[in-house]
């Protein structure tokens, strides 16, 4: 979602705020619109200032983190134990902590305690879901879990 584009009035904005609201969807990826030397954008009237594009980009990843959170929140309530593909070593919510990151099947990005001792990359894995993390900054919400075991051939097949 480009916020801020030429002619973006306040209702239109909020029109489109609201419309977002009540449709089905995962995740936001909301920028505010910039100015390109050269493209046709930049001769448009109605140009929206700077700060108001940053304030619109702000209430956008906040309704997008929301509902992210929702949807973490029903993956750690069913208590199942999510098949993960390891990534690689990450920064968590405890830097004194080295951590691991996967995703699931369905995009949902999973942060757990790494141990130096096991391979994770490009492993499948089994994580028990405990929590949840809120990088608000990074407009990301993930699972916080704990590595149960590497996912047999047996269960990858």
């Amino acid at each position: 979602v480009i916020a801020g584009f030429p002619g973006e009035d306040e209702e239109t904005f909020e029109w489109t705020y609201n419309q977002l609201a009540r449709l089905p969807w995962h995740r936001l990826h909301c920028f505010p619109y910039s100015e390109r030397t050269g493209t046709a954008a930049t001769r448009l009237s109605g140009v929206v200032a700077k700060e108001i594009r940053k304030e619109r980009v702000r209430k956008l990843m906040a309704l997008s983190t929301e509902r992210m959170v929702n949807q973490v929140q029903a993956v750690i309530d069913q208590g199942e134990v999510l098949d993960v593909l390891g990534e690689g070593l990450v920064r968590g919510p405890d830097p004194n902590q080295m951590w691991a990151s996967g995703t699931t099947h369905n995009y949902y990005r999973v942060l757990f305690k790494a141990n130096p001792d096991v391979a994770i990359e490009n492993q499948s894995l089994r994580i028990q879901p405990e929590g949840m993390h809120v990088d608000e900054r990074a407009g990301d919400v993930a699972v916080l879990g704990t590595l149960i075991s590497r996912a047999s051939k047996k269960d990858a097949a």
